[in-house]
Parts: structure tokens; C-alpha cells; sequence
């Protein structure tokens, strides 16, 4: 019954993205988006712990620590699906639960957690209460933390898109820092490969060139260009990475105004309904009245 309730509270209240996870500034799960499919299959993730016998109560304190961090439902489910595989390969280990608050208070979050999950070799010590205590506290804490600097973030996209000031996050600056990696890795490509060139071809017009040289140099340069493609490629895969973080920081304020302005919405038709009907209530106890002094009048004296 503690399991089914804790899943519904996750299901109902983690199903949004969690954004800024952890409250790790550089830290890429912040890109993640919650995966539908995920959040649908928590329960079903919850069943197939269960039937790979880790335990309900270890299961309860994940599932505990999940909601009282604000873990997004379907790293709930990654976070699970991590602990069942691993007991299929190393077995069974007690401290699950506890664990998992722990690395949730440092702040990991889905492919990190699951990984760490897996890291995971003997069992995890038992915990007093007292101790108990205060990891709940530090996940509350975290949570709140974390709920404050969104609400932050927010304020400060909605004041600046009001005055058309032109929005820069910190993904601004990560932006700017690799682009200018990637200028001093094209200025370092160019100077090494002329340097190498210039080898080749000093060595190439000479009265008896050495073959085994010019191929050692030639290698030398084609090691160069593979090493530097690769390092663009990962400059590359870096940028589109903070790219997808300022998309969803847009996207998510988005959303999240919408849902605001829904909200207004609502509480204005409530609010709209509820003066009709108090309008109402009012205009049939006057008729009422008006009736009952008519009669009062036609009656005799």
C-alpha cells in the first residue's frame, strides 16, 4: 500500500521535468526532459523490483527519497530499473533505499544515479534515526533550493521578455568559452600541420630523402587531423548539448506560464460562476420577498 502511494505521489507531483536538477550548474541531466514512456511504466518498474526481490521497505525509501528531492518520475524509474539489473548480476544487497537518498542529497540525477546504482558493490550501512532524520531534511532542503532558483529563473525570463531585452543564461557564456576552444584548436591544427608539411617537404627535396622518415611524418599528420576532427566533434557534441539546455530553460518557462495563465483562467470562470449563481441567489430571494409583500398587502387587515 506504501509503495502504491508513494508512486501515485510521484506519478502526480514528479511528472514535469525537473528542471535544473541537483542545482549542478554544469551538470548535462539538466538537459534531460522527463521520457513519457518512463512515467507511464513507473508502476510497472515498481512491479518488476518487487517480483526481482528487492525488498518493499528498501523499495518505500527510494521511492520516499525520490519525492521528498523532487526527482522527476522517470528518473524514479531509471533509478529502479538500475537497482533490478544489478541485483540479476551481483545479487542482492541490503541499503538500496538509504543509498539512493544519499546520492540523490550530492545531487545525481538520471543517467548519473542509475550509474552510480550500478557502481554499487557491498551493502550500505545501516542509518540511526537521528541520522534518518537529517538526510530527510538536507532531500527537503535540496527540493527547496532547487524550487527557488527555478522560481528565480523564471522571474528573471518573464522581466527581461517584457522590456524585449534579449535573454543570455549561463549557457551564454559556455557558448562563448566554446567557441573560443574551438578558434585556439583550429590556430593550434593549422600550425602543427604546417610545421609537419614543411618536415615533409624539407626532407621530400633533399639529395637522398629518407622514405621511412616522410612516412613517420606523414603518419604523424594524419594522427593530427584524426585527433583534431575528433576534438571538433566533441566541441561540436558540447555545444549543441548547452544548446538543448537554453532551449528547455526557454521552453520549460514556457510551459510553465501557460500552465499560470490556465490557472488564472480557471480561478476567473470559478470566480465568474460563482457571482452569477450568488447574482442568482439574490434575485430569486428579492422576487421571493417582492412576492410575499404582494400578498401580505392583498390580505385583509
Amino acid at each position: 500500500m506504501r509503495i502504491l502511494m508513494l508512486t501515485s505521489l510521484l506519478l502526480a507531483s514528479l511528472a514535469l521535468p525537473a528542471t535544473a536538477s541537483a542545482g549542478r550548474d554544469d551538470d548535462d541531466d539538466e538537459a534531460l526532459e522527463d521520457d513519457i514512456l518512463l512515467v507511464i511504466d513507473l508502476p510497472i518498474v515498481v512491479a518488476d523490483a518487487i517480483d526481482g526481490g528487492i525488498e518493499e521497505s528498501e523499495i518505500n525509501e527510494a521511492l520516499e527519497g525520490a519525492e521528498e528531492s523532487g526527482l522527476a518520475a522517470s528518473d524514479a524509474a531509471i533509478m529502479l530499473s538500475a537497482e533490478v539489473e544489478e541485483n540479476k548480476t551481483r545479487g542482492k544487497k541490503k541499503g538500496f533505499g538509504l543509498y539512493v537518498k544519499t546520492l540523490l542529497v550530492k545531487g545525481y540525477r538520471g543517467q548519473e544515479l542509475a550509474d552510480k546504482i550500478k557502481e554499487r558493490k557491498e551493502e550500505f550501512a545501516a542509518m540511526s534515526d537521528e541520522e534518518k532524520a537529517a538526510l530527510k531534511v538536507k532531500l527537503k532542503e535540496r527540493h527547496a533550493a532547487q524550487k527557488e532558483r527555478r522560481a528565480k529563473l523564471h522571474a528573471k525570463i518573464k522581466a527581461e521578455r517584457a522590456t524585449g531585452k534579449k535573454i543570455e543564461f549561463r549557457h551564454h557564456a559556455l557558448q562563448v568559452a566554446l567557441k573560443a576552444k574551438q578558434k585556439e584548436l583550429k590556430r593550434k591544427h593549422k600550425a602543427k600541420k604546417a610545421k609537419l608539411k614543411a618536415k615533409i617537404a624539407k626532407e621530400a627535396v633533399k639529395g637522398n630523402p629518407d622514405p621511412e622518415k616522410i612516412k613517420k611524418l606523414r603518419g604523424e599528420l594524419h594522427d593530427e587531423r584524426v585527433e583534431t576532427r575528433e576534438d571538433k566533434a566533441k566541441i561540436e557534441k558540447r555545444k549543441d548539448k548547452v544548446d538543448k539546455h537554453e532551449d528547455n530553460a526557454l521552453s520549460k518557462h514556457d510551459k510553465r506560464e501557460a500552465k499560470l495563465d490556465a490557472k488564472k483562467e480557471k480561478r476567473k470562470e470559478n470566480h465568474d460562476k460563482l457571482k452569477a449563481k450568488h447574482q442568482e441567489h439574490k434575485k430569486n430571494k428579492q422576487n421571493k420577498q417582492d412576492k410575499q409583500n404582494k400578498q401580505d398587502r392583498k390580505a385583509p387587515q
